[in-house]
């Protein structure tokens, strides 16, 4: 009989409810193809700390919370340490070897967590941990090798076959075991059929030489792009090496090669940004070391876990030749001289919806802001007072990609009575290498309120707190819906309450909002009435005066303030800002055209204060939320550089798609 029964995971689901994500699973076109089977992804790199290993730590450290316990150590390759750090606010300390990169360190440190940098490899660091623990009293949480912690990965599993009923095969990166057998136990309860693959890299495997052995048995460690799937799995193995050994069909084996091509693949077809561990499951897929995947009575589930790369590393990866064995690359940027590609909304529409996708492409381009050489010039405006109109212009280069894009959206607010619309654009691709014209996206605005909802989702996934049932909608417009929407993608909404000038469209704001996003909805009687209970508050009006104030804000709450995207709109009070944790976008458009721009003026906020941009608490450089009662303000402007972003996105998609009309240019010479 199992150490661990279904009982324990669903009673760990329950114990971490509100505290981690229930993942997304989505279905990956490219991979079916190459698979000839459906290939479906479990994305646990958008748990709030990039990993699934905020499952396992999450349980281990409620029970521990339960027991009395105030201080944990452990020992950790980078993502355990992050998801221990973050999971309850318990003072934790985080012993690491010398061969975990910065970027985790960095990352565990920013949550709050003492760092111990102990010998060169994951068995030293455990060693120091286990000292620790002895000589000081704290309470130990094992990084795999615990029940708590694997009925907590294990919520996984359950996920995938209550989503997926007719899975054939799970794919599961190996490394201490933890994660495969959590996600074993919970699929074979469901189905003794499904098969069930470890994947690990070739260099320092720990649990395939011990499988192979028939015991437990030491590996040198090394460095790999796996980084994550390094270290032993103990000699005194308790549970992991039993319940791996029991469920196990295949282990397969990859080179650094083709970790890479994984990556690469992940981010160019998928445009998720992974960590080598995340990417072994597709890479074994692309490398036809998967078992005949044509064979199989149903679909094929890759686990997805990290997100935690360095950011250099990853874009000289993605940059690289890397390619599926046989197969044709598909780049950004095709560089044909003369042909260029038309796209309207319409096909935008269906090419580039508000989705995870979306979401996890505008929140790389906040890391690349923070962490790459992005070009990004001032945004040009032009006012044409006698028609009430205003044009802006905005743009970036970043260099993840060969292209960039330049947006033109017109506001000419009359037209309404004229029976046009008084918001319209487009954008347009022109090579970074060549300057020549890529495309033209006649998007009407629509591409501008996808990427910008998908940015004020971003910073409800960095900013708000885990449980944020309530919500309060300041606008009854577009972006107000989107938003909404977006948010969802990221939390648990259960209360939504709008306010809107006028009263009609709020109610009428409500009303669909309950009929389609099947969450409760309400008309608020006033701006106070809608952020009284509030956890997350997104502003999206227009307004020249401010409508929240200091009297309005209380502990915990997350504001999402996206509508003063020009000098004279305003919708927090210099002294709200002054009052709260203050993130923004950009710093230098903030200043001028932001929430920020009128504090400064009202000396709210002094000229030299050091502030916090969104991409500096992704990369790690600096702390958003530090605690769940803080206030914490986001103020979004919208940057060319989220403009190049979805624009990529489309481009791709429509590439892929081969959608669009392709106008042939002749260069006359």
């Amino acid at each position: 009989m199992s150490v661990l029964s279904l009982a324990d995971v669903y009673r760990a689901r329950r114990r971490i409810e509100g505290r981690v994500l229930r993942t997304p699973l989505i279905e990956s076109p490219s991979l079916s193809a190459i698979a000839g089977t459906p290939v479906f992804l479990k994305l646990e790199t958008v748990q709030p700390t990039g990993s699934f290993k905020l499952r396992g730590a999450s349980n281990a450290l409620a029970e521990l919370a339960e027991r009395g316990c105030r201080q944990v150590v452990t020992a950790s390759t980078g993502n355990h340490g992050r998801a221990v750090a973050r999971a309850l606010g318990i003072d934790a300390t985080v012993c690491m070897s010398a061969l975990v990169p910065e970027n985790k360190v960095g990352a565990v440190r920013a949550l709050g967590a003492r760092v111990c940098i102990a010998g060169k490899s994951q068995d030293d660091a455990e060693r120091e941990a286990l000292r620790l623990a002895r000589e000081e009293g704290f309470a130990y949480v094992p990084p795999f090798d615990d029940l708590s912690v694997i009925a907590g990965q294990a919520t996984i599993g359950l996920e995938i076959v209550e989503a997926l009923p007719d899975v054939a095969h799970i794919v599961v990166p190996l490394s201490g075991g933890g994660l495969f057998a959590g996600v074993a136990l919970a699929a074979r309860s469901a189905n003794r059929a499904i098969r069930m693959s470890g994947v690990t890299m070739a260099r320092g495997a720990a649990m395939h030489a011990s499988l192979a052995a028939g015991w437990p048995v030491l590996v040198e460690e090394v460095d790999t792009l796996a980084d994550s799937l390094g270290g032993g799995i103990g000699l005194e193995n308790r549970y992991t090496y039993q319940l791996t050994r029991d469920f196990i069909d295949d282990t397969l084996l990859l080179d650094e090669d083709s970790i890479a091509r994984g990556i690469a693949h992940a981010y160019r077809h998928e445009r998720l940004v992974v960590e080598g561990a995340a990417a072994v499951g597709i890479a074994a897929l692309l490398d036809g070391a998967l078992p005949d995947t044509r064979a199989r009575r149903g679909p094929l589930v890759i686990i997805v876990t990290g997100a935690n790369v360095d950011i250099n590393l990853h874009r000289r990866i993605a940059a690289s030749p890397h390619r599926p064995r046989g197969a044709r690359a598909i780049p950004f940027s095709q560089n044909a001289m003369t042909s260029i590609t038309l796209l309207g909304e319409a096909q935008l529409r269906e090419l580039v919806p508000l989705d995870l996708a979306a979401i996890d492409q505008i929140e790389a381009v906040f890391l690349a802001l923070a962490t790459e050489d992005v070009a990004m010039p001032p945004v040009l405006r032009l006012d044409l007072p006698a028609h009430n109109g205003e044009v802006d212009v905005k743009t970036a280069w970043l260099p993840r990609f060969d292209s960039f894009a330049i947006k033109v959206s017109p506001g000419f607010f009359d037209n309404p009575a004229l029976g046009l619309p008084s918001l319209n654009g487009l954008m347009l691709v022109l090579s970074a290498k060549t300057g020549l014209t890529e495309a033209v996206l006649l998007d009407n605005g629509y591409l501008t309120a996808v990427r910008t909802a998908a940015a004020g989702a971003v910073a409800a996934r960095w900013l708000a707190r885990q449980q944020t049932p309530q919500v309060a909608v300041l606008g009854a417009g577009e972006q107000a819906r989107l938003q909404l929407q977006a948010l969802m993608l990221v939390r648990h909404v259960e209360h939504v309450r709008v306010w809107a000038r006028n009263s009609s469209n709020a109610q009428r704001f409500a009303e669909e909002t309950t009929a389609t996003l099947g969450v409760r909805c309400e008309a608020a009687r006033d701006v106070a009435h809608a952020l009284a209970e509030a956890d997350v508050t997104i502003t999206t009006t227009p307004s020249r005066t401010p409508l929240i104030e200091e009297k309005h804000l209380h502990t915990g709450l997350h504001i999402t303030a996206m509508g003063s995207d020009a000098e004279h709109k305003n919708e927090i009070a210099p002294a709200a800002l002054a009052a709260a944790r203050y993130i923004c976008d950009r710093v230098q458009q903030t200043r001028v055209l932001g929430e920020l721009h009128h504090a400064l003026v009202a000396r709210a906020i002094k000229a030299d204060a050091g502030i916090v941009e969104l991409g500096e608490v992704i990369a790690g450089k600096a702390v958003g939320r530090a605690s769940d009662a803080d206030v914490t303000l986001c103020d979004l402007t919208g940057t060319g550089a989220q403009d190049t972003a979805i624009a990529a996105l489309a481009l791709q998609r429509a590439r892929d798609a081969t959608a669009g009309m392709i106008f042939r240019n002749d260069v006359l010479r």
